[in-house]
């Protein structure tokens, strides 16, 4: 029998070769999931610009996170749902707007570092938030598309994504 192949082997072979793997040697990929709705504790393991390959794409802050623990969920039913240390979620920030909603999010960074005195950019608080703890709130929510005026959204068509607000006055060093 061949051996299993994770993400982490197959990204570095060429199209070809993946396309040459027997269909039991290609893993699984993993189920996408929701956070549910609740405060945690986390820490951010990724926080970096992304350039998309496609030329009409355009580039985003992409932020990973860790749940390290939960506060407090909205339904506690889903308690089951979040392991600390392996429930992983991440945030896309495009454009302007996303800009915006970055620096909001992750202002108590930046206001941390400027009590030091290092006034930091945009590009900067992006690899400072990286390896930090915080505490905060994550929400979902729903994004319809457009349709002709009087058309009905079929419901399978709302895309549902987490959105994260920090809570946290100060970021915390990891220190595992």
């Amino acid at each position: 029998m061949s051996e299993v192949l994770n993400g982490e082997v197959l990204k570095n072979l060429s199209f070809e070769e993946l396309l040459a793997l027997g269909v039991n040697e290609v893993a699984d990929v993993e189920e996408f999931k929701l956070v549910p709705v609740g405060y945690f504790v986390f820490e951010v393991t990724e926080s970096e610009v992304k350039t998309p390959d496609e030329a009409d794409a355009q580039p985003f802050v992409q932020v990973g996170i860790t749940i390290q623990g939960v506060q407090e969920l909205k339904d506690p039913a889903q308690a089951d749902s979040v392991v600390a240390g392996e429930t992983k979620a991440n945030f896309r920030y495009y454009g302007s707007m996303g800009i915006q909603r970055f620096k909001t999010t992750f202002k108590s960074v930046a206001e941390h570092y400027a009590a030091q005195g290092e006034a930091l950019s945009v590009f900067d608080l992006i690899d400072k938030v990286k390896g930090h703890q915080f505490v905060g709130y994550i929400d979902q929510r729903k994004v319809k598309p457009k349709v002709a005026k009087g058309e009905k959204v079929d419901p399978d068509d709302i895309k549902i994504y987490n959105d994260l607000n920090l809570l946290a006055t100060e970021p915390t060093p990891n220190r595992s």
